[in-house]
C-alpha cells in the first residue's frame, strides 16, 4: 500500500534525524522572515502530499472520514515522536517506523 510504504520510509528518516525534525515540525512557529515563509511552504507541500495519497485511493478512507482530518491525524502521530522517542530506549527506530506506519494506515482507514 502506497500510504504505508511512504509513512514507513518517512518515519525511518525522521527517526534518524529526530532533533532536526523536532525543530522543523515543532519549533517552526518561532521562525521569522524568509525562513518562516520557506518552512510554511514546505510543511504545506508535505501535508498536501499525504492528503493526495488519501484522496487518490478512494478505498483507503472509511466512509465519513474527512481526508483533511485524516491528514492531521497522521501528522500528529508523526510529529509527536520527538516527545517520547529515545534511540537508547526499548524500541528500535525500525520497529517504531513500521508500527506507526501500520497503525496510521489501518486505525482510521479501510486499508
Amino acid at each position: 500500500m502506497r500510504l504505508e510504504a511512504f509513512l514507513s520510509e518517512i518515519m525511518h528518516w525522521y527517526l534518524s534525524n529526530v532533533e532536526r525534525c523536532s525543530i522543523y515540525f515543532n519549533e517552526w512557529r518561532y521562525l521569522t522572515g524568509e525562513n518562516a515563509v520557506t518552512v510554511r511552504k514546505q510543511r504545506r507541500i508535505f501535508s498536501d502530499y499525504i492528503r493526495d495519497i488519501l484522496i487518490e485511493d478512494p478505498e483507503l478512507l472509511r466512509p465519513g472520514i474527512n481526508d483533511r482530518l485524516a491528514t492531521f491525524y497522521i501528522l500528529g502521530a508523526i510529529n509527536n515522536i520527538p516527545v517520547w522517542y529515545r534511540a537508547s530506549g526499548p524500541y528500535s527506530a525500525a520497529r517504531v517506523a513500521s508500527e506507526f506506519a501500520t497503525m496510521s494506515t489501518y486505525l482510521a482507514f479501510d486499508g
